[in-house]
């Protein structure tokens, strides 16, 4: 009998709608490095019929971030716009200094959800910001 593993999180994948952009974003942004990228074009279960795509892979310490650049079929619907919602609701990010990690986000295309910042005094500080494509990212300051 072989010893049970407990399985551990690879990667997240996150469909997008301009892949250059959300590379650029999530690498200036939070600093992830930019890893391996792939181009495929064939087919794919959940797709219908030819699925032309790119795909890049970053990483940040041990997380990776696997962006999904669909051409065809086009990306459709949006992300969460709340915590209830059913599914992947947001990413999370320990920073140090809450401010300055929201004005990179500004800076760089994303934007923050106004009325989601912890009150005065919480700990952590929290708020939460979105990515280019409404993707909502959590703030915590370490």
């Amino acid at each position: 009998m072989r010893e049970r593993r407990d399985p551990s999180v690879n990667h997240v994948g996150l469909s997008v709608s301009d892949l250059d952009r959300s590379t650029r974003f999530y690498v200036e942004a939070f600093g992830f490095e930019e890893k391996q990228r792939y181009e495929l074009e064939r087919e794919i279960s959940e797709i219908e019929g030819i699925a032309r795509l790119s795909i890049q892979f970053l990483q940040l310490g041990g997380t990776q971030l696997e962006l999904l650049g669909f051409a065809s079929p086009p990306p459709f619907q949006a992300p969460s716009t709340t915590r209830h919602q059913i599914g992947l609701t947001h990413l999370s990010f320990a920073v140090d200094n809450l401010d300055e990690t929201v004005q990179l986000v500004i800076d760089h295309g994303g934007s923050l959800i106004e009325g989601t910042r912890a009150a005065p005094g919480a700990v952590p500080q929290v708020v939460f910001v979105a990515d280019p494509d409404g993707t909502r990212c959590e703030l915590l300051e370490r």
